[in-house]
């Protein structure tokens, strides 16, 4: 399936906040079920002025129909991604094609070295969506890491520029 990356915008509030009540979104992402589109709104404004964070919606590029959203935000020489897919585009390729858009995006944006990011030792869908779009797993052991407030053992992924 085709992807195309967009701007959030005001008018996604209440789709995202929609979205983040899926159990499998709330499992493996930091987002909360208690979310509103007010908390929304104020994030969205917050990393407008931020020069060290992007996010965008993934749509399908004919219909405009929402799918995911990616992000991804600046630290030095590095940078940390993350991604969610709505449960009605999962199985179809979407976030394999948008997380390679995206490190496009970041790698012509940024003057970073490495993008970097993390997956629940769980979450074997977004390993597999990782490799895919060329990251590789960093050798070591998996790791313990607070995720959200929650004691996560953690799989780290690297993809250099």
């Amino acid at each position: 399936m085709d992807v195309a990356l967009r701007a959030v915008s005001e008018d996604d509030a209440e789709w995202y906040v929609e979205q983040v009540h899926d159990p499998e979104i709330l499992r493996f992402t930091i987002e909360r079920a208690s979310l509103t589109v007010e908390e929304f709104h104020a994030a969205l404004a917050r990393q407008r002025q931020d020069d060290d964070a992007m996010g965008h919606l993934v749509v399908d590029p004919t219909t405009g129909t929402r799918l995911a959203s990616v992000a991804a935000v600046r630290h030095g020489d590095e940078a940390a991604v993350s991604y969610w897919v709505a449960h009605a585009a999962r199985g179809r390729g979407v976030a394999g094609r948008a997380l390679r858009e995206l490190c496009d995006r970041v790698l012509e944006a940024w003057p970073v070295s490495t993008i970097r990011l993390f997956t629940h030792v769980d979450n074997h869908a977004s390993q597999r969506t990782a490799e895919k779009a060329g990251f590789r797993r960093v050798d070591g052991p998996d790791e313990p890491r607070m995720v959200g407030g929650r004691r996560w053992l953690v799989r780290w992924y690297r993809r250099d520029r």
